[in-house]
């Protein structure tokens, strides 16, 4: 398969042409290089995407392309200057207006309204808006599509430092619901679905797990004795001026409750799809592998958290 993915230096996207090249496909990375180097084996074509396509791009012919941006305008200028057989767009679940627990991805089911030009990501809404955009896009102009929408993307190289907060944060220690996905099973499933030209518009996630069975199965992969945890409720952690989901004093993975349905959603039709997810607590070993490689500034600091559970010295 001539593989063309529009990116391939980040986190998803290159974990993407590694697992590509591996299988033997023919792979072609077009991005602007800044993010990373492209993996060994694979042609790599310079692109900024405020720029029309490069003739290496523009006069090739692709069975498959991968995009995994946001930005409408590179999405329509993709969509103008290249040749794919079947496109899939990696969209996100903030495309949803009123998620409803357990919901799987449906044409009966309301989207944020779509935002053909680019925006500044300045809140949740612009994002979904922005992919809600660029799904239409894909969808009125490819020739066959996939759309996936996942949650959380997690695993070796992610620098969000949401998900890698908590295994490093237990290690170092000694109900709401979390729908996550391995980038590296992520990748299988785009190569699975690249392979039958599925034309599918699925959610991207795997089981939901409530908050408790997420700290356990984290818990257990550092072996006795298991760390100590103390449960705040919402109302405690806005108190305590405590972000949710990520960046500087937030607990990760966190949402204010008229959000939580969000992370609610129904992993069943990707499953019957082909997608297969490894244990978190997978997941959570790559991240304790890499250590400090993997952390990012997210999270509560240490000195924080021991302030607001009104404790001192090491636990």
């Amino acid at each position: 398969m001539k593989l063309l993915i529009l990116g391939g230096t980040g986190f998803l996207s290159r974990h993407l042409a590694v697992a590509a090249l591996a299988a033997g496909h023919q792979v072609t990375c077009a991005s602007r290089g800044v993010s990373g180097r492209p993996p060994a084996g694979c042609r790599f074509v310079r692109w900024d995407r405020k720029d029309a396509a490069p003739a290496a791009l523009s006069g090739a012919r692709f069975d498959v392309a991968v995009d995994v941006l946001g930005q409408p305008s590179h999405v329509r200028r993709a969509l103008q200057g290249l040749h794919a057989g079947h496109w899939i767009f990696i969209s996100t679940l903030n495309v949803y207006a009123d998620p409803r627990p357990g919901d799987a991805a449906g044409p009966d089911e309301r989207l944020v309204p779509a935002i053909g030009q680019d925006v500044s990501i300045d809140s949740p809404q612009s994002y979904g808006g922005m992919k809600v955009g660029c799904e239409q896009l894909v969808a009125a102009r490819a020739p066959s599509f996939t759309i996936l929408r996942p949650g959380l993307i997690i695993g070796p190289g992610d620098r969000t430092g949401r998900f890698s907060y908590w295994p490093l944060r237990l290690a170092a220690a000694a109900a709401d619901g979390h729908p996550f996905i391995d980038a590296r099973d992520l990748v299988d499933w785009i190569l699975l679905l690249a392979d039958e030209r599925h034309q599918l518009v699925c959610d991207a996630v795997g089981p939901v797990m409530t908050r408790a069975q997420f700290i356990d199965r984290l818990a257990a992969t550092l072996g006795p004795p298991a760390p100590a945890v103390r449960w705040l409720s919402p109302e405690q952690l806005v108190a305590h001026r405590i972000e949710p989901w990520s960046g500087p004093r937030s607990l990760p993975l966190w949402l204010p409750a008229q959000l939580t349905a969000l992370m609610d959603r129904d992993h069943a039709p990707a499953r019957r799809a082909g997608l297969r997810v490894r244990p978190v607590a997978d997941s959570a070993r790559s991240v304790l592998g890499a250590g400090a490689e993997t952390a990012a500034p997210t999270g509560l600091s240490r000195a924080e958290e021991l302030r607001i559970l009104g404790v001192s010295g090491p636990r």
